[in-house]
């Protein structure tokens, strides 16, 4: 009887390894998605890059090799008063990138001051900006006055964050 309850056990705890093996990796991209606070349905931006911009970036992503790339934006702020309301809506327009490098696989740095906002891709398609993104964007508001940051993560997506709103949302191209 013993041997039999021995047998019972292990094979309780390889069907409790399997299942767990099997949950996680049906849920895998949710559990990461909700611990690092990605949302893949974004809303759409108050900021948009040019046509000729997003061209420029797409071949920077597609020519990666799996690195990941940074650089610098330059921003156009147009603020809109609703009188009204006294409301107060700041769109952005990324009119040109600059300085565009490529780095490590995981892993880019920005130094100085740019033109208003920063860049860098994401060349495994993770749309999200992760805990090291958000500090990163603070410490760049704070010591270079940045107004926003974008990810590429994709041919043509593009998500972005403002100083004044930290919800990710998807970059318009005109």
């Amino acid at each position: 009887m013993k041997k039999r309850t021995d047998y019972l056990g292990v094979l309780l705890i390889l069907l409790s390894i399997f299942f767990i093996f099997v949950l996680y990796s049906v849920y895998a991209k949710a559990i990461v998605l909700y611990w690092y606070g990605f949302n893949e349905e974004f809303k759409e931006s108050d900021i948009s890059a040019e046509k000729k911009v997003a061209e420029e970036l797409n071949q920077y992503f597609l020519n990666s090799e799996g690195k990941e790339y940074a650089g610098c934006l330059s921003v156009k702020r147009v603020t809109t008063f609703y009188n009204r309301e006294n409301n107060i809506n700041d769109t952005f327009i990324v009119e040109a990138a600059t300085g565009i490098e490529y780095y490590g696989y995981d892993y880019s740095k920005i130094g100085g001051t740019c033109g208003g906002g920063s860049i860098h891709s994401h060349p495994k398609g993770t749309c999200g900006f992760s805990r090291g993104d958000i500090v990163s964007f603070k410490e760049r508001i704070r010591d270079h006055g940045d107004i926003v940051m974008v990810i590429q993560c994709g041919e043509d997506k593009f998500i972005s964050i403002d100083r004044n709103d930290f919800e990710a949302k998807l970059m318009r191209i005109a």
